[in-house]
């Protein structure tokens, strides 16, 4: 027998075993869990109630405790575990209630330090972190991280609380116990910073279980302080494998942020052997090997237990090793056959309004208010290749409704890809990468720097002369692949699918004729304010409204195109925007011209009727400090 036959073998008994055990302890499993959500409202009232009281009512305190109650709320599946080893225990459902309400609140506050140092704006794409709750809520503006630490203390000092003064042996031993394991997981969160030149075999499973077996052993020290239950050294393995099955998911993440993983141990001594699984990345087989000894080990050490340990174990087990098949190990499922290509729309940026509503109909359209202030009044402007320009008559910014939707748009531009990176704004870019590393280089506070849209990456290439460690994006396939022998997976294809970026902790950032381009530039601005480090520095540029261009062209101007172009800023519009999305000292760049000789013919006539070389608007800002 093969080993992913006796893996898959293996994972048949331990899905037996959780039929089973849903059998005869589905009910108690059941009271544990209302238990738990009882206790994780009592103490969320009662941090409310202290907090209101201790700091008179005050707005800042009363809102962080909201919005930290809230995402206690949400994170409460995360003790739905506990029920099944209280059960092994014959535990009182008070004392899984004290747990939850101690433990298990410093257990939830590393959740919510971790979010803040790594700057985890999401949990897995399934719910906004209270760290992106506070930035949308614009609570403190800049100050987003610093006030999730603050809750995150606030969480714990509240939950060891409950422990302090007790005299009774077994608070002050959980006390003990959890405190112990804190310092564990601060020493590995410590730890994990190391450089890539210190990982090694040792180096990972040392970090496992300081940072990560540790970690649950915070939120277990609720209910077993005395480390009694014979399930235990089977528990601590099984979050050991975890981990390891979270690496595999989390792996192109973890290289993008230099995080250790378990696949980065071993991609550089062994082949990849499995290539079918989500993220388009490989299992080095040393990797899956390990993975698979420990699922057996697991099962020799389930077989070893007494009932109900064993069924418990089992049924915990038989989770891992679903995960993994899910994965794509041993021979796993792949995620499923590509989806069967779209037909071509057939547009180009010329195309009418016509032209769309026979192609796609009606509900290609969408009609909108000002992306700006949001106001729907608006006064019309022009008409053009059949589409309606408005000025809105709140804040003046100018834009298409009814427009075409973001995700057609992108279709087109996949089908016109290879055309739109010959034209002349291209190499505009070009003239202008210098001045834009050299403002960077002398205003960024790092060397992380990020083009958000980077065309033929002219700024990319010469930023790193410049000391940047640089990463880019951009919709356009073909220039990604371009310039991926330089790059690697610094490089990024955003998908309108899935817009957000994958990677944070950015000094500067550019977004050079990007914004144009967007449904909700706000939406997008909010991403890139979320993606920056305090003090980082951010450049945008824009077609000009206000440039001696439009003032000649009118509607003819190429950049007037609304197929491809949403919006039009000006400077009090691009001003407002700025403001509104958090960004402070917003100044004007006026770049120097380009030099004679070097101009192209194009720009020397329109330098001849008084325009500047580009038509565009430029502007650096800053995302405030802390």
């Amino acid at each position: 027998m093969t080993r992913d036959e006796k893996i898959r073998m293996l994972a048949d008994d331990c899905k037996a075993a959780k039929s089973r055990f849903d059998t005869d302890y589905g009910t108690e499993i059941a009271n544990y869990r209302q238990a738990i959500a009882a206790a994780v409202q009592t103490f969320v009232s009662d941090l409310r109630q202290t907090v209101g009281h201790v700091a008179g009512n005050n707005l800042v305190c009363d809102t962080l405790v909201e919005k930290a109650g809230q995402y206690i709320d949400w994170l409460q599946w995360t003790f739905w575990d506990l029920p099944y080893y209280a059960c092994a225990l014959r535990l009182p459902v008070e004392r899984l209630q004290k747990g939850v309400r101690s433990c298990g609140m410093a257990y939830l506050s590393l959740r919510i330090v971790d979010d803040a140092v790594d700057r985890h704006f999401t949990y897995k794409g399934r719910h906004d972190t209270l760290l992106s709750l506070f930035e949308k809520e614009r609570l403190g503006n800049q100050r987003a991280e610093g006030l999730t630490v603050l809750a995150g203390l606030l969480v714990c000092f509240s939950g060891l609380r409950e422990l302090a003064g007790s005299t009774d042996p077994v608070p002050v031993q959980m006390l003990g116990r959890c405190l112990e394991m804190l310092q564990h997981c601060t020493i590995g969160a410590i730890a994990e910073l190391s450089p890539r030149e210190a990982w090694s075999e040792e180096y990972y499973e040392r970090l496992i279980q300081l940072k990560n077996v540790a970690f649950w052993e915070t939120l277990y020290s609720g209910i077993d302080p005395h480390n009694d239950s014979p399930l235990l050294p089977f528990l601590r393995r099984y979050y050991a494998l975890a981990q390891k099955l979270n690496d595999v998911g989390d792996f192109p993440e973890d290289e993008r942020r230099s995080q250790p993983n378990l696949l980065s141990l071993y991609l550089a001594k062994q082949p990849p052997i499995s290539n079918n699984r989500p993220h388009n990345s490989v299992i080095p087989a040393g990797a899956e090997e390990a993975i698979a000894e420990d699922c057996f080990a697991l099962g020799r050490m389930a077989d070893d237990l007494s009932e109900p340990e064993q069924v418990i174990a089992r049924l915990k087990l038989g989770e891992s090793l679903a995960e993994a098949l899910r994965m794509g190990l041993f021979g796993g499922p792949s995620p499923g056959p590509a989806p069967a290509p779209r037909t071509s729309l057939g547009l180009e940026w010329y195309s009418t309004l016509e032209d769309v509503l026979a192609k796609l109909g009606p509900d290609a359209l969408v009609e909108t208010a000002c992306a700006v202030c949001k106001s729907g009044d608006r006064k019309h402007l022009f008409e053009k290749q059949g589409f309606h320009y408005h000025r809105c008559s709140d804040c003046g910014h100018v834009y298409v409704s009814p427009r075409i939707k973001g995700s057609d748009a992108y279709r087109m531009g996949l089908e016109l890809d290879r055309r739109d990176y010959d034209t002349e704004l291209m190499e505009v870019q070009k003239f202008y990468a210098a001045p834009i590393c050299h403002l960077l280089r002398a205003r960024a506070p790092g060397h992380r720097l990020v083009d958000l849209g980077f065309g033929k990456g002219y700024i990319l290439q010469l930023a790193k002369s410049y000391g940047f460690e640089v990463y880019g994006t951009d919709t356009s396939p073909s220039q990604v692949e371009s310039l991926r022998p330089q790059f690697g997976n610094r490089l990024h294809q955003i998908m309108m699918e899935d817009p957000t970026l994958p990677w944070t902790g950015f000094d500067a950032v550019v977004i050079s004729h990007v914004l144009e381009h967007l449904e909700r530039p706000d939406e997008f601005l909010g991403t890139v304010f979320r993606a920056m480090n305090p003090d980082g520095v951010l450049y945008v540029a824009v077609p000009d409204l206000e440039s001696v261009q439009f003032q000649l062209f009118g509607k003819k101007w190429d950049a007037i195109s609304p197929l491809a172009h949403f919006q039009y800023f000006q400077e009090s519009t691009l001003t407002r925007l700025l403001k509104d999305s958090l960004f402070i000292d917003i100044e004007r760049v006026d770049h120097e011209p380009v030099r004679e000789e070097i101009a192209p013919r194009w720009m020397r006539l329109l330098r001849k009727l008084g325009a500047s070389d580009a038509g565009e608007l430029a502007v650096v800002c800053r995302r405030p400090a802390l």
